[in-house]
């Protein structure tokens, strides 16, 4: 599966893993935060009040991840396409935690390797400086599609979508290919109250990625929210189902289909 948001960001989230106590640049794995958006400099986007947030994050290599913890909740753990800077894409794996979070929260993300060792991430909330950071990346990697990705991320998560549009937008015209980019475009569109605009990115991202469960998530709940289609949102949900059966939302979603199927 792939991320369901922006593609990742931070290439030295290594600086921040620690090994007993203390920073260790060497390790074995390297972790970034997809949603809410890391930068490179071991900080995410932070969010404007406490709610129970789903994160996104990817972890490579993949060979030697036994498990993954985001603030001592056990993630689930999915193949990913995406990969922190460094490492190779068929070798990561994307995490996914529902945490309790604040405008002040640390994340701290712990990785079990199957040797028995465990390195953590701990990222600091800085919302402006991360979108700063990735301009920063964008303007001295100009043809960068993961760059602007990243960036719109941020931007989303900051609030400012017209500008994630503009910035996913600009990474699909780089990467036609990156269905990732393609759904975080969506979910801005749907933020701005466009959700006919995000219907079509979703769709392409399903009819490229058949396997792409957030895709068929998306999808079906802009069917369920905005077109009223219900048949069309069970179609989509049960091919989500399909594809995550245990995920953390998948109840919801068996409810949803169960009423209107």
């Amino acid at each position: 599966m792939r991320p369901a948001a922006a593609c990742a960001a931070g290439v030295a989230l290594i600086a921040a893993l620690l090994g007993g106590g203390t920073a260790a640049w060497a390790a074995s794995f390297q972790v970034e935060l997809i949603h809410p958006q890391s930068d490179d400099q071991g900080r995410y986007t932070g969010l404007a009040q406490v709610t129970n947030a789903t994160l996104f994050g990817v972890v490579a290599p993949a060979a030697g991840v036994k498990s993954v913890t985001v603030n001592d909740r056990p993630a689930q753990l999915f193949a990913s396409e995406l990969a922190p800077f460094g490492a190779a894409d068929s070798q990561a794996l994307e995490f996914r935690a529902t945490v309790e979070l604040g405008p002040k929260s640390k994340i701290t993300i712990a990785v079990l390797g199957r040797d028995g060792s465990t390195q953590r991430v701990v990222l600091e909330p800085a919302g402006e400086a991360v979108v700063t950071r990735l301009r920063e990346l964008v303007k001295l990697h100009p043809d960068s599609a993961r760059d602007r990705c990243r960036l719109g991320g941020a931007l989303r998560d900051g609030g400012k979508l017209e500008e994630a549009v503009d910035e996913f937008r600009g990474s699909l015209e780089q990467n036609m290919s990156c269905v990732n980019t393609r759904v975080s475009l969506g979910v801005a569109l749907v933020g701005l109250g466009r959700p006919e605009e995000a219907l079509k990115e979703f769709a392409l991202a399903t009819d490229a990625v058949p396997d792409y469960a957030m895709a068929w998530l998306n999808l079906g709940l802009v069917h369920a929210r905005f077109t009223r289609n219900s048949a069309e949102a069970v179609r989509c949900f049960r091919r989500y189902l399909e594809l995550e059966p245990s995920s953390t939302i998948a109840d919801k979603i068996r409810r949803y289909v169960e009423a209107h199927g």
